[in-house]
């Protein structure tokens, strides 16, 4: 998006800019309200994979809300499914219910879906971007104002030798031809320090 305005001047850049987000709200907006589920797609389908996964898994309960999920190589995991924390910390940083937590959920007769994050639901998504952004006018049509229009700083030359920006070749150029060196014969500088090359009377 910024790519696209950068090489404009600050105005035109700001007003492309807006125009692209402005599009960019109303097209996602749309795209959500069509959409069936109560998740965001995204998040539906990584739920579903954790669904899948669940299946490796045995839940052994405590009677209320903990369990300990146990899987095939032996290796147990805490989860509380009041807290909405297990041990494996995936629930608690992503918001999204791990393998482990669906297992007792399934163990439970719950439904995933609902311990989901509320931020990954579809509503809030919706009423993330319920708020479009205005329109605007040509800048022919602005308000004109009395201040001085801005101007460029001026560019002063930096104390010191000024850089050398010599263009980098690229790997498949052909590089400058080095040149015989008398003494000895030998590809180089004029500079280098081979032995003398004597060469024999014909």
């Amino acid at each position: 998006m910024v790519l696209r305005a950068r090489s404009k001047h600050i105005v035109d850049m700001l007003e492309t800019i807006r125009l692209i987000l402005m599009k960019r709200v109303q097209m996602r907006r749309d795209q959500m309200m069509k959409h069936t589920g109560d998740l965001c797609p995204k998040i539906a389908k990584i739920l579903e994979d954790m669904k899948k996964k669940s299946m490796e898994f045995i839940a052994h309960w405590n009677g209320k809300d903990e369990f300990e999920i146990e899987s095939a190589y032996g290796t147990r995991f805490r989860l509380h499914l009041g807290d909405k924390t297990c041990s494996c910390r995936r629930w608690d940083l992503t918001g999204i219910p791990c393998p482990h937590a669906i297992c007792g959920m399934y163990y439970m007769g719950h439904i995933p879906e609902e311990y989901v994050h509320e931020c990954y639901k579809k509503e809030t998504f919706i009423n993330t971007y319920s708020q479009l952004m205005g329109t605007l006018n040509d800048m022919d049509m602005w308000p004109k104002v009395d201040f001085p229009p801005l101007i460029p700083p001026k560019c002063e030359n930096l104390p010191g030798r000024p850089k050398k920006h010599a263009r980098k070749k690229d790997p498949d150029e052909v590089k400058d031809k080095e040149k015989h060196v008398k003494k000895s014969g030998k590809l180089g500088k004029k500079w280098c320090y081979h032995e003398m090359l004597i060469v024999p009377p014909t």
